[in-house]
Order: structure tokens, then C-alpha cells, then sequence
């Protein structure tokens, strides 16, 4: 992908998913976490949700696919402020720790991304 601020360019990710309780969903709040791998500490850098389930179908268990649209980020470097073009680092790589969060507050396994490249020009 090519760098940027939430613009521009972007992937899709697919990932599987089961819930045994079926309590996954919400109206308002984010409940798919993407964090960063390449910060220090467990910065969630994109969040997503997934709509309520209807009526009837929260007391059973559920399972499915779901597909997010990713917008494209920054490149990380020492030298420069972030978004910068770089000619001594013309590529950096991300990669993503993701996990689901049910109404219950109780979070997912977590599944790691292939390595995304980026260009940082």
C-alpha cells in the first residue's frame, strides 16, 4: 500500500469467527480491534463494529467471515515526522494483532496479519 493519513490507499482483511453465546454486535461502540505490532505499547490503530444482531439470533451461537476495508497508514522512521517521503527507508512493513470484543466485554483469540508492505513515498 502506499503511506497516507486514512486516505487513498487500502486492503481488505478476512478472518473467521465463532461465538458460542451469540452476543456479538452493537449499535454504537467498536468491537473489531486492529493493533499495531509496530509500536511499543498496544496501540489500537483501527477500530471497526459489528451491527447488532437481530432479534432472536443473540441466545445461540454464531459463526461467520467477516471482510473490513483498511485504510492505509504511515510509515514508521526514525528520521522524520510520519508520512514523510523517505529515501533512505522507501518501505515499511505492518502487521496487525486483530481481536473481537462480545457485549459482555470478553475479548477474542487473537489472529495476526500477513506482513503489509508499504511504500513510503
Amino acid at each position: 500500500m502506499d503511506q497516507g493519513i486514512n486516505f487513498g490507499d487500502s486492503i481488505f482483511v478476512s478472518f473467521s469467527f465463532e461465538d458460542g453465546d451469540g452476543d456479538l454486535g452493537d449499535m454504537d461502540g467498536s468491537n473489531i480491534f486492529f493493533i499495531d505490532l509496530r509500536e511499543e505499547d498496544e496501540f489500537i490503530s483501527h477500530r471497526f463494529r459489528i451491527p447488532e444482531l437481530p432479534n432472536g439470533q443473540n441466545d445461540r451461537a454464531v459463526q461467520g467471515e467477516i471482510t473490513v476495508k483498511l485504510l492505509t497508514t504511515c510509515c514508521k522512521n526514525d528520521l522524520l515526522d510520519p508520512c514523510e517521503p523517505s529515501e533512505e527507508k522507501p518501505y515499511d512493513m505492518v502487521q496487525y494483532d486483530i481481536y473481537i470484543q462480545d457485549l459482555a466485554g470478553n475479548q477474542s483469540n487473537r489472529t495476526r496479519t500477513s506482513p503489509i508492505i508499504l511504500r513510503c513515498n
